[in-house]
């Protein structure tokens, strides 16, 4: 049993589910190149996140509110994930779920994965219309980690992403993990390991 108060956040898409939800809505109004070429250019690191965010909604905006409401429902939790959760509920730890991603779509995540805290971006939709952003989160992850880490008042924090856009997050928590391919064998093996306690502090997995 581990008695300290452990926080553990996650990105969310690509992480925890299988889908990227704004390559979803441009899939949906066949914009979908447009908004891909944008996303590659942030991972190259050509453009920031908040300019790459912010060009990408600027391409589906007068999308219907109706239609984004529908497919923020079409998301599949990645294999293990469930489980996972309930092995850290199980040992009473605090989950956040830290994503650049959309609250209309994570909110839903969060109540199936039963997760405590979450920080994201949100639509602005009038008249019945995508018209724009509130960017919360914007290449900032780092500082909102160490707020909530503060906030909960947690001992220890884990956190895993599946992009290194979030090395920030990873880097300020006491163990950071970058997975792909939604391969939580590493975590599974931290969880399977806690009797004999948490990894040191600075893991790097």
């Amino acid at each position: 049993m581990i008695f300290m108060k452990v926080l553990v956040a996650f990105d969310l898409e690509g992480t925890l589910i299988n889908e990227e939800f704004l390559v979803e809505l441009a899939r949906a109004v066949d914009k979908e190149k447009e908004v891909y070429a944008i996303t590659h250019q942030g991972i190259e690191g050509k453009i920031d996140f908040l300019d790459s965010l912010t060009r990408r909604i600027e391409i589906l905006k007068g999308m219907d509110q109706s239609l984004i409401e529908k497919l923020s429902e079409k998301y599949t939790i990645a294999p293990g994930v469930k489980e996972i959760f309930t092995s850290l509920q199980g040992n009473g730890f605090e989950t956040a779920i830290i994503t650049g991603g959309f609250k209309i779509m994570a909110e839903k995540v969060c109540r199936e994965l039963n997760v405590t805290h979450l920080l994201c971006n949100e639509f602005i939709f009038k008249d019945g219309k995508l018209a724009g952003l509130k960017p919360h989160v914007r290449g900032n992850k780092g500082i909102l980690i160490k707020e909530l880490i503060k906030k909960v008042g947690a001992d220890y924090t884990l956190a895993l992403s599946d992009g290194i856009t979030d090395l920030d997050m990873l880097d300020i928590a006491d163990c950071g993990m970058l997975i792909k391919d939604h391969a939580f064998k590493g975590f599974e093996m931290v969880l399977n390991g806690l009797s004999s306690g948490l990894p040191e502090k600075g893991t790097r997995l």
